[in-house]
C-alpha cells in the first residue's frame, strides 16, 4: 500500500440510499405557494426551480405557445427564463399553466426591450418585477388558472422581495379587458413584434392584484390556501 493512502477497511463509503434527502433538497426548488380547491378539483401552484420542472414549462411553451411568441418576435425560451422565477400550475399531477416574472431594473430587463421607454409610462424608473409568458392549456382556458398564477406570484414576491410594482403586457382581444386584477393600462394598443400583434402594457402593486385576484377566485367559487413559504 502506497504511504498516506488510507486502507480499504477504513474508506468508510455510503451505504444509505440518498433519494429521500435529494428529494427534500428538490422539493425547496419547486416549493407550492398556494392550493385553489373547486368542486373537488385541487390546483397548486408552485416555483418551478428544478429542470425536471422547467422542463415542463418549456414542453407546454413548444406544445401551445410557439405560434404566439413567434408573432411577437420572441424565443420558447431566452436568456431571461435562466435568471427567472418561474410558476407552474398543477391540477393533481398535470400542469395546467405556466409564468414567468423576472426583475427590471432602471433600462435593463425583458419589458425595456419591449418598451425601451417603460420609465417614461410607468411616471417613475424605479424597479419593477415584470410578469410574462402566461400560459394555459386549451382545456383549462377560461377556468381561473392565469388568476390563480397571478395571485400566487404577488404572494410568493411580496414575501421574498422589496419590490412592489407589477408590469405586464396583455395581448388585445375582442370583449376582453386588457386591464385586470387591479392593474390599469398606461399605454392604447400599439403593435408588437413582427406581426403587429396589438398589446398594452399595463400596471399594479402587489397588495391591490392580491387582493383582485382573491376577489375573482371567490367569486369562481374556489377556495384559496395559502402554503407557508420560506
Amino acid at each position: 500500500m502506497a504511504a498516506g493512502r488510507p486502507e480499504v477497511g477504513n474508506l468508510g463509503p455510503r451505504h444509505r440510499s440518498k433519494a429521500e434527502e435529494t428529494r427534500r433538497s428538490l422539493a425547496i426548488m419547486d416549493v407550492p405557494i398556494a392550493d385553489y380547491t373547486r368542486d373537488g378539483v385541487t390546483r397548486t401552484v408552485r416555483l418551478a426551480g428544478t429542470t425536471p420542472s422547467r422542463a415542463e414549462v418549456l414542453r407546454m411553451r413548444e406544445s401551445y405557445y410557439r405560434s404566439t411568441l413567434t408573432r411577437l418576435g420572441v424565443s420558447v425560451w431566452d436568456d431571461h427564463d435562466e435568471t427567472a422565477v418561474h410558476l407552474l400550475c398543477v391540477e393533481g399531477t398535470v400542469p395546467v399553466g405556466s409564468l414567468r416574472v423576472t426583475l427590471n431594473r432602471r433600462g435593463l430587463g425583458d419589458m425595456y426591450e419591449d418598451f425601451p421607454q417603460a420609465d417614461e409610462l410607468l411616471g417613475d424608473s424605479g424597479d419593477f418585477l415584470s410578469f410574462a409568458r402566461e400560459l394555459v392549456v386549451p382545456g383549462r382556458r377560461g377556468s381561473e388558472v392565469t388568476t390563480a398564477m397571478a395571485h400566487a406570484a404577488c404572494l410568493w414576491w411580496r414575501g421574498h422581495s422589496p419590490v412592489r410594482r407589477v408590469v405586464f403586457t396583455s395581448i388585445v382581444r375582442a370583449g376582453r379587458s386588457p386591464a385586470f386584477f387591479g392593474a390599469t393600462a398606461v399605454t392604447a394598443p400599439v403593435p408588437l413584434g413582427p406581426a403587429a400583434t396589438p398589446v398594452v402594457m399595463c400596471t399594479g402593486w402587489l397588495d391591490p392584484v392580491i387582493a383582485g385576484t382573491t376577489r375573482r377566485l371567490e367569486r369562481a367559487g374556489w377556495s384559496v390556501t395559502v402554503r407557508p413559504t420560506t
